[in-house]
């Protein structure tokens, strides 16, 4: 399996979100209740293929899944759908938090 790496950052709200869609983000990588996040389009692909959410405190090692990262569908199409992402680290003012997408594909 090949591991590659994709940098997303989204400053403006897509066209298929709603006003309401584009107000749950505070800031693009802030969610209203102060957590770490970030909104990403995932297409519906084979399931060799996958997009993984992670986070960090370092930029070394990186932690993926449910106890740290909250994945909510914020709407769907006929292509895919749009994900908040967020780190449920309880943020502290002083731990520095990272948040990326990796995404996995066959060979």
């Amino acid at each position: 399996m090949r591991t590659g790496m994709e940098c997303l950052i989204w400053l403006s709200s897509p066209s298929v979100w709603t006003r309401a869609d584009a107000d749950a983000l505070v800031t693009p990588f802030r969610s209203p209740g102060g957590e770490l996040s970030l909104v990403y389009f995932r297409s519906y692909l084979s399931e060799d293929y996958q997009v993984v959410p992670e986070v960090s405190s370092d930029l070394v090692s990186w932690q993926s899944g449910p106890a740290l990262v909250s994945e909510i569908v914020l709407t769907a199409t006929d292509q895919g759908e749009w994900i908040q992402a967020s780190d449920l680290f309880a943020y502290d003012g002083v731990t520095p938090r990272f948040i990326r997408l990796r995404v996995d594909s066959p060979e």
